[in-house]
């Protein structure tokens, strides 16, 4: 029974990543994880100094072994203690990185000559090195803690998800927060805390919902706690919404975006490309009037660059048929420089010249780049496409306008988006996600953090891509996504130049994690060698 509430629990959290309106499922999500750690019948605190030596012994196996309060296995005040965390921990991470990451079959198919057998074992591999993350949380957590503290587990699994992210930075993937995008209220605290204190309120609250359920003695409690933590989501999420709501006056602007839907095999062609420039020109009847107009992520598929013919004919069509300026994207060289090649932004005036380029900083890996390539193409004898990273972020500006520009995966990652946060008064993130095949936990995930970035930094945010949801989202949150069947669209946005209490502290913010995280590792060593030498 253990393993199959394991199951639900993982399923639960993943939920809302499918489903973004079920995002409640995440709230109890947990409540089945708990109660298969059996919390029921170890709330006992034993004698740590007469048991550390069985624990050790006992610390890999999955027996069962019964002790009274002093760790005496002949008494009959006897309770059960079980020995399989690690492998319920272990079982629990793979399910649940799994179900949130299943969409990476796509770009290794795509971008590999490998296999379907081959790429399954690829990400089962990859999936059952991050569950160990899992297993060794659990089985530390458990064991040391013998009566559950809601607070203690909520800040305990904070610091496993900084570790996640510090540790695992290239699987940006599986977190609880950015499900959380259609409950508008309670993401509102992003702009207190970013995603970590929403990460934090929702553990909390599952934490507290497990002890109402199942902890009589601690009911009461749970139930003031559950309260208190519901007022201040509420009461915080309604000042939020009247403060950064329609009726208030923040300068307004009209922007265009350029939105597609070309399956990635297709696009990549070369007899498309003259299609995909006069798709991107056509744009100029519709967009015009905007004050800017965004284009995809590598709408153009040729190297801007290096292909100097090319270049110059579209700049001077662009100069053509355009009254506004235009962003687009290129996989383009760096002045006539050798592949790999980067990932790149340009920005594009009225008059057909490039005023600004943006490479891109943070690769996708298994996508974009790979770790050890040059080993892996000698031992599998397989070719591995992969692109060179920017080393500088770039604001874009046109007269009073400045935004950030994040290509694709990096609006998944808080901390560089807060970077430069205080020099642009929007945020723009140009997306292929044709990568994926138009899967839908990928458009999701996507999607769901554009929104939660947007509440963090309290910046419009305008998102245009390939197979993608492409429209604004507002400095609340809430949003306009453009219609599937239209390729130009003329939106408003929100300008705001106020940097939030989240991107003013978000660096201290991180300091404290890791503070906490190292002395978790203390904590840990020091119970290992209690443990080892008594």
């Amino acid at each position: 029974m253990s393993y199959f509430l394991i199951i639900v629990s993982a399923v639960l959290l993943n939920t809302a990543n499918y489903f973004p309106e079920l995002y409640l499922f995440s709230w109890i999500g947990f409540i089945p994880l708990f109660y298969a750690f059996d919390y029921l019948s170890n709330n006992k605190k034993l004698n740590f100094s007469r048991e550390s030596k069985v624990f050790a012994s006992s610390f890999l196996s999955n027996d069962r072994y019964k002790f009274n309060k002093l760790g005496d296995p002949s008494n009959n005040n006897q309770f059960n203690i079980k020995n399989n965390f690690f492998l319920k921990g272990y079982i629990f991470g793979f399910l649940y990185t799994a179900l949130s990451a299943l969409f990476l079959y796509h770009p290794l198919q795509l971008h590999t000559d490998l296999s379907i057998l081959s790429i399954i074992l690829i990400l089962t591999a990859l999936f059952a090195a991050i569950s160990i993350i899992y297993a060794l949380f659990f089985s530390f957590y458990f064991r040391t803690f013998r009566s559950f503290n809601p607070f203690i587990f909520s800040l305990a699994w904070l610091i496993l998800s900084f570790i996640r992210y510090k540790l695992l930075f290239f699987f940006p993937i599986g977190y609880l927060a950015p499900a959380q995008a259609e409950f508008i209220h309670f993401i509102q605290l992003a702009d207190l805390g970013g995603f970590w204190l929403l990460t934090f309120s929702i553990v909390l609250g599952n934490s507290l919902l497990y002890q109402i359920i199942f902890k009589k003695r601690k009911r009461k409690s749970a139930l003031i706690y559950t309260v208190i933590l519901g007022l201040i989501i509420s009461s915080y999420g309604f000042y939020s919404l009247d403060k950064y709501g329609e009726k208030n006056d923040f300068e307004k602007v009209e922007i265009g975006i350029i939105t597609t839907d070309i399956n990635q095999e297709d696009k990549w062609l070369f007899i498309n490309i003259e299609e995909n420039i006069k798709f991107t020109l056509d744009s100029a009847d519709k967009l015009n009037g905007s004050k800017v107009i965004f284009a995809p992520e590598t709408n153009i598929t040729f190297d801007l660059i290096e292909e100097e013919g090319k270049r110059n004919e579209f700049l001077k069509k662009v100069e053509d048929n355009f009254e506004s300026p235009i962003q687009i994207g290129s996989l383009a060289s760096r002045e006539y420089s050798s592949p790999p090649k980067y990932n790149s932004s340009f920005l594009i005036s009225e008059r057909g010249e490039i005023l600004n380029r943006y490479d891109k900083n943070r690769l996708v890996y298994f996508g974009e780049t790979y770790p050890l390539r040059e080993l892996y193409k000698e031992l599998l004898s397989m070719n591995f496409n992969s692109l060179n990273s920017g080393d500088k972020i770039t604001v874009f500006s046109y007269k009073n306008l400045s935004w950030k520009t994040m290509i694709c995966s990096e609006i998944l990652y808080s901390d560089y988006v807060n970077k430069k946060i205080d020099k642009s008064n929007f945020l723009f993130n140009q997306v292929n996600e044709g990568w994926f095949r138009n899967s839908r936990l990928l458009n999701n995930m996507m999607w769901n953090n554009a929104v939660l970035r947007a509440v963090e930094t309290r910046r419009s945010l305008v998102k245009a891509g390939n197979q993608a949801y492409d429209g604004a989202i507002d400095l609340s949150g809430s949003y306009k996504k453009t219609p599937a069947e239209m390729n130009y669209h003329n939106l408003e946005i929100r300008l705001n130049s106020d940097t939030t209490l989240y991107s003013r502290l978000e660096n201290y913010i991180e300091i404290t994690l890791l503070f906490l995280t190292l002395l978790s590792i203390i904590f840990i060593i020091y119970r290992i060698y209690i443990i080892v030498f008594g």
